[in-house]
């Protein structure tokens, strides 16, 4: 099954944003929807990317794609997203990835992360978590899930 993505930027975005991130996933091999959808509530805003995918078809496609370790393509993947982005002249942002395949979203996604997050977040049981959200704790250099039944680090 080839991987469909649904992927929200902010309502600031231009057109050569948009076409910029529509061809990031064109350039990987999956069909994307790109649409402004994120309203932004700050004087000086960064950007955002939101995807709705199905997480392993979507690494395997980057896999596939690039020969190299699922981790090195994601955090490739979320480098040219950035790219993509910068010329909108707004601060960093991150990306957010929501598994379609289960009820959890990955937050805070940005290439600046250590190899080992990306590492370690490609290697998680996402499924078997309940509906919330993981995020990484540069901290504790480990991804915790927050979820209806509290905070506990994964890994």
């Amino acid at each position: 099954m080839e991987p469909r993505a649904f992927v929200h930027i902010d309502y600031g975005a231009s057109e050569e944003e948009i076409r910029a991130v529509e061809d990031l996933f064109r350039d990987v091999g999956v069909e994307a929807e790109v649409t402004p959808g994120i309203a932004m509530f700050s004087d000086i805003p960064p950007w955002a990317i939101a995807i709705a995918v199905e997480l392993n078809p979507f690494l395997v496609k980057l896999q596939q794609l690039a020969a190299e370790d699922a981790y090195r393509s994601l955090k490739e993947f979320i480098r040219r997203a950035r790219d993509a982005r910068r010329m909108s002249g707004a601060p960093d942002g991150s990306v957010e990835i929501d598994d379609a395949g289960s009820e959890v979203t990955i937050k805070g996604l940005t290439p600046d992360l250590p190899d080992e997050a990306y590492r370690a977040l490609v290697e998680l049981a996402l499924r078997e978590l309940p509906s919330g959200f993981v995020g990484w704790s540069p901290d504790r250099q480990k991804w915790f899930h927050d979820s209806p039944d509290g905070v506990r680090d994964l890994g």
